[in-house]
Formats: structure tokens, sequence, C-alpha cells
């Protein structure tokens, strides 16, 4: 991270209260800090930066068996897979050319960076945020020019390990990855003016708090917002009482996009000012689980405008 990230970075524990953080710098390298740590004034929370990467955690930030070691390879894959094998459709590269030019953007559940990294080009700051350690660093390598080799599951223990050469305009652009809670941001409000949310809303515990922060860091005017999700809905990752779709009775029952576009428009209390609908559709993904088995998965999504 460079030491003016500090600027739009706040405590996570004094959440909903805004408190800036100050910063202790262990090493530093031109204007990157290295290594140090955050701390809190009010609070006196500290969080440590490890490998240029700000780790800030609340208490009460869940965890996952998603961040499992075993399948960083394959979302990796999915992420880049278009610089790993050679014609191989990448999803990422749809969601990019939908947004338009923005001052700061934010991918919230960004996972290994790839359109974090892709929306620098289109910003002055593109900000990647992920509960996972593990897939922040492949992240941050990638944003440092480093290679990256990944094994690749093929049968059974048997795997193939395949190189991954970031794209050089990546090298040192203008990104800031740091491992954080979704439903807990530690940003102020209205930081940002393009915010995306990939396939994570089925997989937090408080999907209507993930919207609710996202609405709360979202600028009020000249903004844009695109949700894209599967809507797997499943009770290890989100209690049934948090879905957002998938039920029969209750207030979000029946379709879980339906009741997204009720959210993004204003119509569940959410979302003020509302939000106009400028695209809509669906995306395909192949998960891969091994050389001959993959997930096929579909993800509708919405962008909206203010």
């Amino acid at each position: 991270m460079k030491r003016w990230h500090v600027e739009i970075l706040i405590c996570p524990q004094c959440l909903p209260r805004e408190v800036p953080l100050s910063a202790t710098v262990v090493d530093q390298r031109q204007d990157e800090i290295e290594k140090g740590f955050l701390w809190c004034k009010r609070c006196g929370g500290e969080f440590p930066v490890i490998k240029g990467i700000p780790r800030l955690l609340g208490k009460e930030a869940p965890s996952n068996l998603y961040f499992e070691q075993d399948l960083i390879s394959n979302y990796t894959w999915c992420h880049y897979s278009d610089l790993i094998s050679q014609g191989s459709e990448n999803p990422f590269l749809s969601y990019l050319g939908m947004f338009s030019r923005c001052r700061k953007f934010l991918d919230v559940g960004c996972g290994t960076g790839r359109l974090t990294l892709e929306m620098a080009d289109k910003s002055e700051l593109a900000v990647g945020l992920d509960l996972s350690h593990q897939m922040m660093e492949i992240a941050q390598g990638l944003l440092r020019g480093k290679p990256l080799t990944i094994n690749v599951p093929v049968e059974g223990e048997i795997r193939e390990r395949v190189k991954l050469v970031p794209k050089s305009q990546w090298k040192d652009a203008n990104v800031l990855f740091l491992v954080a809670d979704a439903t807990n941001p530690p940003f102020p409000k209205s930081t940002f003016d393009a915010i995306a949310s990939i396939n994570l809303i089925d997989r937090v515990p408080n999907p209507a708090k993930l919207l609710k922060q996202m609405d709360r860091l979202l600028t009020p005017q000249d903004s844009q917002i695109l949700v894209s999700d599967p809507f797997s809905w499943n009770e290890t990752y989100t209690p049934k009482r948090n879905w957002l779709g998938g039920k029969l009775k209750g207030r979000f029952k029946g379709r879980g996009i339906q009741n997204l576009e009720e959210i993004l428009t204003g119509k569940r209390e959410m979302f003020m000012p509302p939000l106009r609908i400028r695209l809509r559709g669906s995306i395909e993904w192949e998960l891969p689980h091994h050389k001959n088995r993959k997930e096929h998965i579909v993800s509708e999504f919405l962008l909206g405008e203010r």
C-alpha cells in the first residue's frame, strides 16, 4: 500500500463511527509501506500491514470454508484463464466493458483481483477487498509484476503446473488490495463512484448488510454499481432468514434477481437516492474442479446508475 492510501481508510472496529487511522511504518520502499501497522486512536485497535497488504478485520469478521487452499488454484484459473490458456474466454472482461470511467472503484470480494487490476485503466484508484489473505497475496504479486505458478488439478492427486505472466501495465498501477470484511468495509461514506460485487451476495452471512454498506460507500450522484450473482442460496454460508430470494414466503420471497432490482431502485428502503438500471443480463462461468469436470455457473447481473 502507498502512504496516501491511509487517507481513505477508517477503523473497522469503530464503525458505524468513521474514525481515521494512523500508520506506523517498519519497512518502506519508496512510497510503499511494505511492513508496519495501522492503528486507531479511539479504540486502540492495531491492524498489521504485511507484504504491503493492510489487514483491516474487525473483531467479528467471519471465517468461511470458501477460502480453503485447495480452491485457490481453481479460482485463480477463473480470473486469469485467458492469460494462462490462449483462446479461453474470461467473464471478468465482460464485466470490465460495462463500466464507464470513474474516479475511485471498489471490488468487494475481489478474489485474486482480475477486475480490480483491469479497472486501474478506467479509474484514478482501483481497490480490491477480500477476506482471504491468500488471494490478496496472489493479487498483490501480480500487481508487482511477479509471474505466478499455480497447480491446476488434473485427476486425484495429479496436478499440472501452469505459469501466469501478469500484464506489463499492471505493474505498480494505481491499485490497493486489502484484507477486509465486505460487510464491514473500512472506508468513509461516499468514497467510491463505482462498485462491483461479483458472486458474493450468496456467500456472506448477511447479504442485506453487504448491500447497505455498498450504498453507504457509493457517491450520491454520478455513480455506478454492478451486482452479479448466481443466487445459489445455501445455509452453509447464509442463514435462511437472511436470504434475499429463493424462498416461498417472507419479505424476500421469490427470485433473488427481482428482489435485487427492487433494492437497487429504492423500493426496499435501501439505496437512497435510488439507482436506475442501465444493464441487465447474465454471464456464464466455468469453474474447473479437475481436467474432466467443470462446474457451469450462470450469474445474473444488474448495473445501476445514479
